[in-house]
């Protein structure tokens, strides 16, 4: 599945510093990332829904998250 070649929106949720350092890596090493909005979130104390939609999910669309390697850090 390529997903630059469909009309998909990608977003990427984690904390502000590792955002930072995936978007630094993903330029070093020359990865095209302009079709991923990066949303910071602090998912202990943010409603991680909430920043999405700010940052434009439409939540009428049908939509899937992958949930990979957070649930762990959660308290």
């Amino acid at each position: 599945l390529r997903l630059k070649e469909r009309r998909i929106n990608t977003f990427e949720v984690d904390a502000t510093g590792t955002q930072h350092e995936k978007k630094r890596v993903l330029e070093e090493v020359g990865i095209d990332a302009r079709n991923v909005t990066f949303v910071s979130c602090d998912f202990e104390t943010q409603d991680w829904e909430a920043r999405l939609e700010r940052e434009g999910m439409d939540t009428s669309l049908p939509t899937i998250f992958i949930w990979e390697g957070v649930t762990m850090y959660l308290s």
